[in-house]
């Protein structure tokens, strides 16, 4: 049933009536309804196909909690557009990076649009949460059985034939119509990310490059071994600069391991900032391997940066994807570079409308996070040439299909492949050879169109695209993009699994694991890893280098920067040239797939990104204690609602008043249970009184008992009231009284008592009125109130317009003690 169906007496009283006599503040005037209903449409590719091929096992528990995004349509022509001059030479805006609030100004979804989805998506009691670090995004939080009401869906538990349980929505769902809505993400989770790691690394020897043959050795590397084979400089080690993290689940363990692997190598205690991006628990300590690998990796490779900032939802959905990409491009202390070492693949198309809002949202976040100057790597995959639908062991799958990993994809991520590196065995290790790891991601997409950085790129001359994300053609037919951009060490990771093959020391990154499932709390020294998750989190470590010499701030997008010193003469000493090796597409001479413009002589690039001239960096060390967490809240709407409403149908009003726009209303007692207090959240909430109108009024009301007392001629008595009136000076006045009817439905609402009250303007504000319980019935804990409502009107002395009415439905009960501020 509809919020409107739902409004019982005052909402089919309010119609169509210019009212005549009337008391007190807003008595005097005769409100009419103007309003229309919120309009809705479905969205019907946010459905699992063919989900009559899975076991359905009924609906999921209503009190499930689940995570909920919706997404906005945005101009990414204009966005792209704007973006190209960012990172052109002779432009104006030449490195002019945007604030993100500068860039949700000019590129945002409406602010209307984005409160009509707002207060659509928590007219029923789900949570808001981040609105404020969040963009245009909507990140609701609540039960299954509140998302089912609120988006119109059955939600049911459904086994795939490998015996991997899942749930979805049955239906598609129903969403506001015209509000540039793109998709809800969270009503499913069959198609989830992959984590390549999962803990399958193994003890490895300390010695490092301990297995030598001829002068060649393989083995383990550290921090400083990889300093000396990629040739940073040890001026730089990413001063000033901070290092994010985009992952899931717990994070204490990962900082433990942190700090053991920063004390044995004897470097600087790097500050972790940890920003839970949702309200889910952050229990899964299921991919600690790789955040560790994350952190020690890049940390290890710029130790100097200022801070590690971990961007960490509760899961792998499409929607924390979304929502962490999000937040970081939103925080206005977001690091110029950071990791994600996971992924999935870019398309499906049987799937195709479940990837699309999802990829679309992610984009849309990166294309920000570029726009404000930020770099983005994310490692190509395990799969070789290909992408893995299903989960593999130590995210290497053979047979894999033909689909790039997203985001890696993205025009704005560096994508980065994996190698296995041989050294001279010596105590400050020289590069020897480098050759493609043979399950390294890197292969042309499908869908993206290629990026002006990759024109000049012979391997993708014929690389056409199938069609857009959204399965639209590309007119006239799109060359696409290609990955990977770059390589560094992935080691071999079928190697790091077994630990030895054939008495060969395993090739990867020497780390520490902190593993406390027993309850114990095990260290793990000399821990084995790799993969293109080892090889992405070292270029962002080493990134930071070079934007921390970067004399006009950071660089912004990295393949920019990349593909431009490659193309240059510079680009022969910048980049080592991977030429052996195949994953099985093969690495050739110039731009490959396994490896792109390959593996980087870090003083070399970091002159050629700077024409030589570079910023003298100042050797501070990182200093201070960990930053207490920050915690993605939610919109405190006081007590548990008696009654919601859909935001946005005030706003459409031709006076346009989301002051009077309500959200939701609640009734209690307070704590020494003298008086009623009864408050209304509205969207955004000021003393502004449209043009033409005098006042504008908030009234909440509630059933009052039958007293006996016969009510004035042709009205009755049915409800106790409180209102807030505002007059065109913006005085405000609080009283309480009743409201009654006649029989054609008008009414009046008569006050008989100024009150106190309290006014808190701005988005979801609240205003609220303090009433006698002698004034409003003798109430007490327990007393039934019937339904609760509340209206609001703009008040003048001729007409006065109801903007807003909402209601609950049947009794309620009046609590102990009040739960407002």
């Amino acid at each position: 049933m509809s919020r409107r169906a739902k409004t019982l007496l005052l909402a089919f009283a309010m119609f169509a009536a210019i009212l005549a006599s009337g008391a007190g503040a807003s008595g005097a005037t005769a409100p009419t309804i103007a309003k229309n209903s919120l309009q809705t449409t479905t969205l019907p590719t946010d459905v699992v196909p063919s989900l009559g091929s899975y076991v359905d096992l009924g609906p999921v528990a209503a009190s499930k909690q689940l995570n909920v995004v919706i997404t906005m349509q945005h101009d990414t022509a204009a966005v792209a557009a704007f973006e190209a001059s960012l990172n052109n030479p002779s432009s104006a805006n030449y490195q002019q990076w945007l604030t993100p609030d500068q860039f949700q100004s000019r590129f945002g979804a409406a602010p209307a649009n984005v409160a009509t989805v707002r207060g659509f998506a928590t007219r029923y009691g789900l949570q808001l949460y981040n609105p404020n670090g969040l963009g245009d995004q909507t990140l609701v939080r609540g039960s299954a059985g509140q998302v089912e009401q609120t988006f119109g869906v059955d939600i049911h538990r459904y086994v795939t034939s490998d015996g991997r349980e899942f749930y979805a929505n049955v239906t598609a769902p129903t969403v506001p119509a015209n509000a540039g809505v793109a998709g809800v993400l969270g009503l499913q989770n069959l198609v989830m990310m992959k984590n390549p790691k999962g803990g399958t690394g193994q003890p490895g020897n300390p010695t490092q490059q301990g297995q030598c043959v001829a002068g060649v050795c393989t083995g383990l590397l550290g921090p400083t071994g990889l300093w000396s084979v990629y040739d940073q400089p040890s001026s730089d080690y990413g001063q000033g600069e901070s290092i994010g993290i985009i992952g899931e689940g717990r994070t204490d363990t990962v900082i433990k391991a942190l700090r053991r692997f920063e004390a044995t190598r004897k470097l600087p205690v790097v500050p972790v900032q940890v920003y839970w991006t949702d309200a889910g628990p952050k229990t899964d300590d299921s991919g600690r391997v790789e955040w560790e690998l994350d952190t020690q990796a890049s940390t290890g490779m710029a130790p100097y940066v200022s801070q590690l900032r971990l961007y960490f939802g509760s899961d792998l959905s499409l929607g924390t994807l979304a929502t962490t990409l999000q937040t970081w491009a939103s925080d206005p202390y977001g690091p110029h570079q950071t990791n994600a070492s996971l992924g999935i693949c870019e398309d499906n198309p049987p799937l195709d409308g479940l990837l699309g809002p999802a990829q679309e949202a992610s984009g849309f976040a990166l294309a920000q996070a570029a726009v404000e100057g930020r770099a983005f790597f994310s490692s190509s995959g395990d799969t070789g040439a290909g992408c893995s639908i299903v989960a593999a062991v130590n995210g290497v799958s053979y047979g894999a299909l033909p689909f790039a990993s997203y985001p890696a994809a993205d025009p704005n991520a560096t994508a980065v492949g994996g190698t296995v590196v041989y050294t001279d065995g010596s105590t400050t290790p020289k590069r020897v050879d480098e050759h493609a790891w043979d399950h390294t991601g890197g292969t042309k997409s499908d869908f993206i169109a290629q990026p002006d950085y990759q024109n000049s790129v012979t391997a993708l001359q014929a690389s056409y695209c199938a069609s857009k994300p959204n399965g639209d053609p590309y007119v006239p037919p799109s060359l696409c993009r290609g990955t990977s951009d770059v390589a560094a060490l992935s080691g071999d990771a079928t190697i790091i699994a077994a630990h030895r093959v054939d008495g060969v020391e395993a090739n990867g990154y020497d780390m520490v694991d902190y593993d406390d499932s027993s309850g114990a709390g095990v260290y793990d020294e000399h821990f084995a890893e790799g993969g293109t998750s080892l090889a992405s989190p070292l270029w962002a470590g080493m990134w930071a280098r070079v934007n921390a010499a970067h004399k006009n701030g950071p660089l912004g997008n990295a393949n920019n920067t990349l593909y431009r010193v490659a193309a240059s003469p510079a680009g022969a000493t910048a980049f080592h040239d991977i030429i052996e090796g195949s994953n099985p597409l093969p690495a050739t001479p110039g731009w490959d797939f396994p490896t792109g413009l390959g593996s980087p002589d870090l003083t070399n690039l970091m002159k050629a990104a700077n024409s030589g001239n570079l910023k003298p960096v100042r050797n501070v060390m990182p200093h201070g204690p960990d930053p207490a967490p920050i915690q993605a809240t939610g919109v405190d709407y006081g007590c548990p609602a008696t009654f919601t409403d859909p935001a946005g149908d005030a706003a459409s009003l031709p006076q346009s008043a989301p002051q009077l726009d309500i959200l939701h209303g609640d009734v209690a007692l307070s704590s020494d249970a003298s008086k009623i207090r009864a408050a209304m959240t509205v969207a955004n909430l000021s003393t502004n009184i449209p043009t033409g109108f005098t006042s504008e009024d908030w009234i909440l009301y509630w059933t009052q008992p039958d007293d006996g007392v016969p009510p004035p001629t042709n009205y009755t008595k049915d409800y106790y009231a409180v209102e807030a009136t505002v007059d065109i000076s913006g005085a405000i006045t609080y009283t309480d009284g009743t409201i009654a009817f006649d029989d054609s439905g008008n009414y009046q609402y008569s006050s008989n008592n100024t009150v106190s009250g309290s006014f808190t303007p701005g988005q979801n504000g609240v205003v609220e009125i303090d009433a006698p319980v002698a004034d409003v019935g003798n109430l007490a804990s327990g007393t039934q109130l019937g339904t609760v409502g509340g209206a609001t009107d703009e008040g003048s002395p001729a007409v006065g317009l109801i903007t807003d009415t909402a209601s609950g439905s049947g009794s309620w009960t009046l609590g102990s003690t009040s739960c407002l501020g």
